[in-house]
């Protein structure tokens, strides 16, 4: 993730192949646990923002990250089953830098995963 000088925040997408046991995971969910998830990702998704608007912009820091996508240590490093099950609490722990990339993975397996 990376801020533009006029405030947008940006993110690269990562492919879901990158992490195949995400829609599994999802779709084992019962439909009450899948529609926990769904809040829990959008009540994240919005202080992330929050957190990150509360930010000071640094140029040369920004820069640093343009076009970056989640670094590969991180991602392998994310205990998805926790993620998915934790109520926000492991989404917390992500340094606020990724936090966007990786509920943007869990959203998209959210919407890959059937029914």
């Amino acid at each position: 993730m990376w801020m533009s000088p006029d405030g947008r925040v940006n993110t690269v997408a990562i492919p879901l192949e990158r992490c195949p046991q995400l829609v599994s995971l999802i779709a084992a969910l019962s439909v009450a646990e899948r529609e926990n998830l769904d809040d829990v990702l959008e009540l994240r998704e919005w202080s992330t923002y929050d957190a990150l608007d509360a930010l000071t912009f640094d140029a040369d820091d920004e820069s640093r990250f343009a076009a970056m996508p989640l670094p590969d240590e991180l991602l392998a490093a994310c205990d998805w089953p926790a993620l998915v099950a934790s109520e926000g609490a492991a989404l917390d722990q992500i340094d606020l830098r990724w936090r966007l990339d990786v509920l943007a993975i869990m959203q998209q397996a959210r919407a890959e995963a059937p029914e």
